[in-house]
């Protein structure tokens, strides 16, 4: 009988325990819904203004300041060249390169010298005879000397204007000479390094020849392109002074360079400025080699006041996702003044202490709810 009582009783007892126990864990159920946080989770960035240097970045190929090809103005055998004449040798400005055999010239020198004062002498002859003649015609009486038709044939002036030609001519075949020996000594025209050269001693060489070639290494020149819209910001140089401070990154080396001009033609290509800029006696350590390419880093404007932005948080059409009081999303509009490394600086439409949202959104509402991961 007692079973029979007891076997309800417990069986009733785990019934409402089971109840109590359901009720407790539709509780805590709906506890976890309520507490649950709604909206997205994005990271911020918090937003001030500050001064912030723009560098801007160019690229271009390393140049000679100019590069020439020397040939010889005499033709004759060579005699004779520099101790080391070979494509990468350094040269001086006056330096002689090589020598064309000079004897030829140097005899021609002396056989015009000597038709020179062939004709001095002939003219100070001549000068003579115009004495003598003076007399004779002074010693005539006046009514001879009006019945004379030429006066200037009496008194040798023909003669005396075809030596004094003669002499001139004679002066001009020295100069000529003198300048032909002048030339059989070929000098470097500026401090440069050899590209190329085509003779050794015993060639014979003629005008036209090219003999050898030279880049002339006072200094190296890069022409860089920069969009135009940039020259705003640009110290450029006037009336000829040069901008300092430029740095060329090129093949692993770093060399100061000047901004030296800004080209009265654009690249028509890109359709951008280009500047001229040049690398001071760039065969010192570390040296440039010509034709490498080159990155020219110009220092520009200092900006001040400025929100410094990641370009990558630039969104389409110009806009930025902002996190509002409202822990909403705001997609704001704004005028970015310039883009510089990575950054686009902008002067209005953001204000200090606005967070900007720095992560993704799939699918960015206007208005929608956002959380932040604090």
């Amino acid at each position: 009988m007692f079973f029979k009582f007891a076997l309800p009783s417990i069986v009733l007892f785990s019934g409402a325990g089971t109840t109590v126990y359901l009720a407790n864990g539709e509780q805590e159920t709906t506890d976890l819904v309520q507490q649950k946080p709604k909206g997205s989770r994005v990271s911020t960035q918090t937003l001030h203004r500050e001064n912030y240097q723009l560098t801007f970045r160019g690229f271009g190929t390393i140049e000679a300041r100019e590069t020439i090809k020397l040939t010889p103005q005499v033709s004759g055998r060579i005699s004779e060249t520099k101790n080391v004449f070979e494509a990468g040798s350094y040269v001086s400005q006056d330096e002689i390169l090589f020598l064309i055999d000079p004897r030829e010239f140097e005899i021609e020198l002396s056989l015009v010298t000597a038709e020179l004062a062939k004709a001095k002498e002939n003219l100070r002859l001549e000068q003579g005879r115009q004495l003598i003649a003076q007399h004779e015609w002074l010693s005539l009486d006046a009514e001879t000397r009006n019945l004379s038709k030429s006066t200037s044939l009496a008194l040798r002036q023909p003669q005396l204007e075809t030596i004094k030609a003669e002499v001139e001519i004679a002066q001009s075949k020295v100069d000529l000479a003198k300048l032909n020996l002048e030339r059989s000594q070929i000098t470097a025209p500026c401090n440069g390094v050899i590209l190329e050269e085509s003779i050794a001693s015993g060639n014979t060489v003629a005008p036209g020849d090219i003999a050898v070639t030279i880049a002339c290494s006072d200094y190296y020149a890069i022409n860089t392109s920069l969009p135009i819209s940039y020259l705003n910001y640009l110290d450029l140089p006037q009336s000829g002074v040069p901008q300092s401070d430029l740095i060329v990154k090129s093949m692993g080396t770093e060399r100061r360079a000047t901004m030296t001009s800004l080209l009265a033609e654009i690249d028509k290509n890109i359709q951008m400025a280009q500047l001229r800029v040049h690398i001071e006696k760039p065969l010192s350590h570390p040296q440039v080699l010509l034709g490498a390419h080159a990155e020219v880093e110009i220092p520009a404007s200092n900006l001040t006041n400025v929100f410094v932005v990641p370009a990558s948080l630039l969104r389409q059409n110009d806009t930025l996702w902002i996190l509002s009081e409202e822990n909403t999303l705001e997609i704001r509009t704004v005028q970015p003044e310039v883009t510089n490394n990575g950054n686009v600086i902008i002067r209005e439409g953001l204000t200090d202490g606005e967070q900007i949202i720095t992560s993704p959104l799939p699918l960015p509402v206007e208005g929608m709810l956002l959380r932040t991961e604090n």
